[in-house]
């Protein structure tokens, strides 16, 4: 056998790879992104005046970036530690906003609201 050459085998076996695409963006629940980007805002907030401040700042960009425009009532109650039907009732009184595709109980709640939300409460 030439040095270097694979054999067959457990002692060789080749670790499987995953294709560029998959590894560029793997997917992340909406909760871990929203409860990421609040902990960044968070983290920042607590060292602002330090030179940790504009890394922390970038990764919370880079963070809120990979999140979409609205999401779902039954993610954001679940992220708020709450019911769907509760979220529904602030809902209904005006407490929170909805928007994104669709209608009535399709709409989402806005990211940003929800963000601000979750930055000024613990779940």
């Amino acid at each position: 056998m030439l040095e270097g050459e694979f054999t067959e085998g457990p002692a060789n076996e080749a670790a499987p790879t995953r294709s560029p695409a998959r590894t560029e963006r793997a997917h992340v629940p909406v909760a871990h992104l929203l409860q990421a980007v609040v902990t960044a805002r968070r983290a920042a907030r607590r060292l602002r005046h330090t030179p940790l401040h504009a890394p922390i700042l970038r990764v919370e960009a880079d963070l809120a970036a990979a999140l979409p425009p609205s999401v779902s009532r039954t993610a954001a109650a679940a992220t708020l530690g709450v019911t769907r039907h509760a979220l529904a009732q602030w809902i209904t009184r005006g407490a929170v906003p909805v928007a994104g595709p669709g209608r009535g109980a399709a709409a989402g709640v806005p990211t940003p609201f929800l963000l601000d939300l979750l930055e000024r409460v613990e779940v």
